[in-house]
């Protein structure tokens, strides 16, 4: 069995993350054209299997941000922007190649719990 480069493996987890975003974001939309009767089964459904924490999707954000480009180069935003900000920097120091494995990790984690309340539905 070959071994994955790093680098794809990275690639993968980022395309992972955004085939998750773009299917709560299908849904929300299906949700909010939804009638009253049926909404509450609908949201009961794979929709709430596959929502992410707000803490990691800050997470998957500084370590993204980390990986790509590297220590936070910007001001500390006053509100808006700012738990995002403060995510980014939390890493700073952290190279690259090294964000990218802890970034790998997370989404090994996400999915994970994802697969593991599948099989429990």
């Amino acid at each position: 069995m070959q071994a994955i480069n790093p680098e794809d493996e990275f690639d993968q987890a980022v395309d992972y993350i955004t085939d998750l975003e773009e299917q709560k974001n299908g849904k929300q939309e299906f949700l909010q054209s939804a009638t009253p009767n049926n909404f509450k089964s609908t949201a009961d459904g794979a929709f709430q299997k596959i929502v992410t924490k707000t803490t990691h999707k800050n997470s998957l954000y500084g370590l993204y941000k980390q990986s790509t480009i590297g220590d936070c180069n910007c001001r500390k935003p006053f509100i808006f922007g700012r738990a995002k900000w403060d995510s980014w920097n939390s890493h700073r120091g952290l190279s690259k190649p090294d964000a990218k494995i802890k970034y790998v990790d997370l989404v090994r984690q996400i999915r994970f719990s994802i697969e593991q309340e599948q099989r429990r539905a």
